[in-house]
C-alpha cells in the first residue's frame, strides 16, 4: 500500500478536480469553451471551461452552454408582486435558467402594494431571452407604451417560449401575439379581453392555456401553475413535481380549477342599501351551482328589502323574473337559474340567501 501523505493527497484531490473541470479562460478557444457552471450568484459565473465536470468554485456540477436558458421577466410600474416573483421562484429553482428582471429603464420601480424594486437590466442592456414572462397589474400603462409593445414583440420572436400572467395577455394581445390563439387572463376581466383582442379566442374555464410557444394564465398565483408547466415542458413533470414538493406548493397539473368558470361569477351584483352594513357569513359552491348568506344591518322593514333586491336583480345585466325566481343566459349562452329569500336574524338585521344553479 502506497504512504501518500495528506498534504500530497489533498493536492491530487484538488488537480483532479481542477483537470475534471477543464477550466479556461474567457479568451480560449470557444469551440473548446462549451461547458460553464449554472448561475448561482458567485464569481464563477463568468467562468468557461473545456469540458464536463464540477466547478472547483461552488462545487455545482457544470453544464453545456447552451444548455442554459435565459429567463427575463418584464416589470413595469404597478406591477403585481405575485404575478412576477411566483413564476421567479418556480423558474429560479432551475439551475439551468438564469432569471433576471427587466424594465425600460432598469431603474428602481414601484409595485402594487407600494414595494420598490430596481431591476436587474433595462431594455438597452438585457440579455436575449429564451423564455420571457410578461406579468399584470398596471397592465394598461405597459401596453399604452410603445416601447414596451415593441420590446415585448421583438423579444418573444427570438424567444422559445412566452408565458403571461394575469392581465399581462393584454400587454401580449396589443404587441399580436394572441391573434388565432386561444387565451385566458384575470377572471374579473375576461369579457374586456374578448373586446380587447377580437382575433383571440378568450376562456374562462383553464388555469393555463397552452399555444405551443405563447403559454397564458389566470390571476395571480395562476402563475406559479403556468411556470411549473412550463418547467414540465421543458424538463419533464418528474422534475417539475419535485420542484414543487420543494417550495411546498400543492400543484395538481391536472386539476381543472379556474376562478372565472364558478358559478358565484353569474351571481346578481347587487349594491346594497345606501347605509347598509353587509357581512358575508358563507360562500360556497362550484361551477354549476353556488350560495352566498350574508347578514344585512339595514333601517328597511322586510318587505322593503325584498322589494329593494327584486328591483336590482332585474336592472342587473339580462336577468328577468319567473315567479320567484329569475333566469338568465349569460355571453357564453349558459342558463342560470337564481332565488333568493329574506328573513330576520332576531338581532334587528335580516339574513338573505343567494342561490345559483346551471339550468
Amino acid at each position: 500500500m502506497s504512504q501518500v501523505g495528506t498534504g500530497t493527497r489533498f493536492a491530487v484531490v484538488v488537480l483532479t478536480a481542477l483537470v475534471g473541470s477543464g477550466a479556461v479562460t474567457l479568451g480560449a478557444d470557444p469551440a473548446r469553451a462549451a461547458w460553464i457552471c449554472p448561475p448561482c450568484g458567485s464569481t464563477c459565473d463568468d467562468r468557461v471551461y473545456a469540458g464536463p465536470g464540477t466547478c472547483p468554485v461552488c462545487g455545482m456540477p457544470l453544464m453545456r452552454r447552451n444548455e442554459t436558458m435565459n429567463v427575463a421577466i418584464l416589470l413595469f410600474e404597478g406591477v403585481q408582486i405575485i404575478d412576477y416573483t411566483g413564476p421567479y421562484e418556480v423558474l429560479g429553482q432551475v439551475r439551468e435558467f438564469h432569471v433576471y428582471t427587466v424594465s425600460e429603464t432598469g431603474k428602481a420601480l414601484t409595485t402594487a402594494m407600494g414595494m420598490s424594486v430596481t431591476p436587474k437590466h433595462s431594455f438597452a442592456n438585457a440579455p436575449e431571452p429564451d423564455i420571457l414572462v410578461v406579468p399584470g397589474g398596471n397592465a394598461r400603462e405597459a401596453y399604452e407604451n410603445p416601447r414596451v409593445v415593441e420590446w415585448v414583440r421583438s423579444k418573444a420572436a427570438g424567444a422559445d417560449h412566452v408565458l403571461s400572467v394575469c392581465n399581462g395577455a393584454f400587454i401580449l394581445a396589443q404587441a399580436g401575439l394572441l391573434d388565432g390563439k386561444k387565451a385566458t387572463t384575470f377572471y374579473g376581466l375576461i369579457d374586456e379581453l374578448r373586446a380587447f383582442a377580437p382575433k383571440t379566442e378568450v376562456v374562462r374555464d383553464q388555469r393555463f392555456v397552452d399555444n405551443g410557444k405563447v403559454i397564458t394564465t389566470a390571476g395571480l398565483s395562476s402563475g406559479i401553475d403556468g411556470a411549473l408547466y412550463l418547467v414540465s415542458k421543458l424538463r419533464g413533470e418528474v422534475r417539475a413535481k419535485e420542484l414543487a414538493l420543494h417550495i411546498e406548493y400543492d400543484w395538481h397539473p391536472e386539476s381543472s380549477f379556474a376562478r372565472a368558470a364558478l358559478a358565484d361569477l353569474r351571481l346578481p351584483a347587487i349594491e346594497p342599501p345606501d347605509g347598509a352594513v353587509v357581512t358575508v357569513l358563507a360562500s360556497a359552491g362550484d361551477r354549476r351551482q353556488w350560495e352566498k348568506r350574508v347578514r344585512i344591518a339595514t333601517g328597511m322593514s322586510r318587505e322593503e328589502l325584498r322589494a329593494y333586491l327584486a328591483d336590482r336583480i332585474g336592472a342587473t345585466d339580462g336577468w328577468s323574473r319567473r315567479g320567484e325566481d329569475w333566469t338568465r343566459t349569460d355571453r357564453d349562452g349558459s342558463r342560470w337559474q337564481s332565488v333568493s329569500t329574506v328573513e330576520p336574524d332576531g338581532e334587528g338585521a335580516f339574513l338573505v340567501t343567494f342561490r345559483i344553479a346551471a339550468l
